[in-house]
């Protein structure tokens, strides 16, 4: 049997095997984020009743707990509230891929203000100031909001975590060409270079220590990373010693998408 030698044949044959590689790497990436989210799913229920008994035994009147034991169930409630916490994200992450977008155009201050009045209290505790500074005439976006709003508040809420009492953060909104442009900076400890580079993968964690000494899942920066991925957007760290700054690119919308309703999928 002769072998084929024609070159645009060989391109052709190995097109084809490179089609059938990637559908099966989308079916197994399927297959996987199915399953972790299943895990998820079905994991809530008995941290659920974890959470649900510690508050019984706290609020009872009947239970005299001594001072070291009430002080065992409220560690038990804050693991609880943690673990609840890093479910949810893991299932988030897991259904972002499949999940269907409601898609509408934006202003991005619009976004942005709304991420930081959610986390009004937790700045509050802290005594930490959130100063917003917009360019006039940022043309809309076109985005799925709860989404874009989930993704802003991921990296400020990590803001507020890493920066220390009575400091500020500044938040600037811009136009970068066909980009808006959002850069969220605190005063935070930094990050240091070589984990730069993994801090948006999921479970990534940095040496540097929150300020408020609260834990996180490692997950929050990684869904806001793949959410503005869905919208055609990305997201970069700088930092030094002392302060981080992260930035946000989103495509501003054509008129083009607007009339006709078009998105990025």
């Amino acid at each position: 049997m002769e072998s084929n030698d024609d070159p645009f044949e060989r391109i052709a044959g190995l097109q084809r095997q490179l089609e059938r590689r990637d559908q099966e790497m989308s079916r197994l990436r399927e297959e996987n984020a199915r399953l972790i989210g299943k895990a998820a799913h079905d994991l809530r229920h008995p941290v659920s009743a974890l959470l649900t008994y510690s508050e019984l035994l706290l609020e009872s009147e009947e239970t005299a707990l001594s001072d070291d034991n009430r002080a065992l169930v409220i560690e038990m409630r804050r693991c609880g509230e943690l673990m609840r916490k890093m479910l949810d994200d893991v299932f988030e992450i897991a259904r972002l891929d499949s999940i269907r977008f409601d898609w509408e155009p934006a202003a991005v201050e619009e976004l942005v203000t709304q991420s930081v009045d959610d986390l009004t209290s937790m700045a509050l505790r802290k005594k930490i100031q959130i100063q917003v500074a917009t360019e006039v005439g940022i043309p809309v976006v076109r985005v799925d909001k709860a989404r874009m709003i989930q993704a802003f508040s991921n990296v400020v809420s990590n803001a507020i975590k890493f920066s220390p009492s009575e400091s500020s953060i500044h938040i600037r909104i811009a136009r970068d060409g066909t980009f808006a442009s959002v850069c969220v900076e605190d005063s935070g400890p930094g990050i240091p270079d070589d984990e730069i580079e993994n801090l948006f993968r999921p479970f990534s964690r940095t040496r540097a220590r929150a300020a408020s000494k609260e834990p996180g899942t490692g997950l929050g920066l990684a869904i806001s990373s793949l959410i503005l991925e869905r919208h055609g957007g990305r997201i970069r760290v700088e930092s030094s010693g002392k302060g981080s700054a992260f930035f946000i690119a989103l495509p501003l919308s054509t008129e083009r998408e607007l009339a006709f309703g078009q998105c990025r999928e």
